[in-house]
């Protein structure tokens, strides 16, 4: 049976803030962790590594994902780590959907996504209604 872990990305400073402190680049894909979301991310690693399994683990390209992902690649520096442009943020139902049809995850029976909200929840939804993808 295939195993899908959702993971929405650790704490961010606000769009506000970004706004104020980015004059050059306000795009949100750039969006940074809070000092908070630092620590949550360690702290999502330790649990991650003695409570979760994977075989994949599938990371949108926005900064503040990939600094949540920071700490578990370190702890889990021989597993399959890939960067998924479809699920960046704001992709809608369909990001996830596309990301489902990859060889990669068709092949993987532990995947953990590392995501943004509110498509995570979406995506949660409709596999627990059932869906199979």
């Amino acid at each position: 049976m295939k195993t899908i872990t959702l993971l929405r990305h650790a704490d961010t400073i606000s769009r506000e803030e970004y706004r104020l402190k980015n004059k050059s680049d306000k795009s949100d894909i750039f969006r940074p962790l809070s000092k908070l979301g630092k620590i949550q991310s360690k702290y999502i690693a330790r649990l991650a590594s003695k409570f979760l399994e994977c075989d994949l683990i599938v990371c949108s390209p926005a900064k503040r994902t990939r600094q949540t992902l920071k700490p578990l690649g370190k702890i889990w520096s021989k597993k399959k780590i890939i960067f998924y442009e479809d699920i960046a943020p704001d992709c809608g139902l369909d990001g996830y959907m596309n990301l489902m049809q990859e060889a990669l995850c068709k092949q993987a029976q532990h995947i953990l996504i590392i995501g943004h909200e509110p498509d995570l929840s979406r995506f949660g939804a409709y596999l627990s209604a059932g869906c199979s993808v």
